[in-house]
C-alpha cells in the first residue's frame, strides 16, 4: 500500500493545502487540484487506506530539537502483530528503515541507533529508484528529526477534518511543545507512547 502510494503521488509542498484531509479527498485532490503533495498529507493518506484494510497503523509527526526549525517529518507506523512491534514506513520519502538482519525499525528503534551509533540499512520503496535515491541525505535528514514525538491518541477516518480528541507528545524531561493544547497530553514516558495499540 505504501509502494501505491509512493508510486502514484511524488512529494512537494503544495501550493494550495487541502480543504479536507482525508483519503477520499486527499485522492481526489491529486487528480483535479495540485499531483503531489507533502509528508503529512502522504501519512494521512497511507493511514486511512491501512486502515480501510484492517492494518493497524498510525501517523506520527518527528520533530527537531530546535523549535525554531520548522522542517519536520510525519510518516506512518504499522503494527507488526506477528513481531509484536511496529515498523516505520515513509510513502512521502519512500524508503523504510531495518537492523543489519532485515527486520523492519521503529522509530524507536531507530531513535536508539542514532544515539548509540549502531548500524541500520534503508530500503527505497520503488525498485526503480535505488540507484538515485540520496542515503546519505535520508540518513542525516532523520538524525534531526527523532528528537520529540507527537500523534493522535487514537487514530481514526478524518483526524484531521474533525480535530477531535487528543493528541500526545513524547519528549525529553524539560522540553514543553509551544504549540500544544491544553487538552493534549505531554509525556516523557516512552513505553505509554509506543505502547500496542488496541485491535482495530
Amino acid at each position: 500500500m505504501a509502494t501505491f502510494v509512493a508510486s502514484h503521488i511524488p512529494h512537494a509542498n503544495q501550493t494550495k493545502y487541502p480543504q479536507k484531509s482525508n483519503a477520499i479527498d486527499l485522492w481526489e485532490y491529486t487528480r483535479k487540484v495540485e499531483p503531489a503533495f507533502n509528508c503529512r498529507l502522504h501519512a494521512i493518506l497511507l493511514h486511512e487506506l491501512m486502515l480501510a484494510e484492517g492494518i493497524t497503523n498510525r501517523f506520527v509527526t518527528c520533530l527537531p530539537a530546535d523549535t525554531l526549525d520548522s522542517d519536520c517529518h510525519v510518516v506512518n507506523l504499522v503494527w507488526l502483530p506477528e513481531q509484536n512491534k511496529w515498523a516505520m514506513i515513509d510513502s512521502d520519502m519512500q524508503a523504510w528503515i531495518s537492523n543489519p538482519e532485515g527486520t523492519p525499525l521503529s522509530l524507536a528503534e531507530m531513535r536508539e541507533r542514532y544515539i548509540s551509533g549502531s548500524s541500520m540499512q534503508i530500503h527505497p520503496l520503488l525498485d526503480g529508484t535505488k540507484e538515485d535515491f540520496n542515503y546519505d541525505y535520508y540518513r542525516s535528514y532523520w538524525a534531526k528529526n527523532l528528537y520529540w514525538f507527537i500523534c493522535w491518541e487514537e487514530t481514526g477516518y478524518g483526524k484531521e477534518d474533525s480535530m477531535e480528541g487528543r493528541q500526545i507528545t513524547l519528549a525529553p524531561a524539560g522540553f514543553i511543545d509551544p504549540d500544544a493544547r491544553p487538552s493534549d497530553v505531554h509525556t516523557t514516558d516512552a513505553e505509554r507512547f509506543w505502547a500496542a495499540p488496541n485491535p482495530i
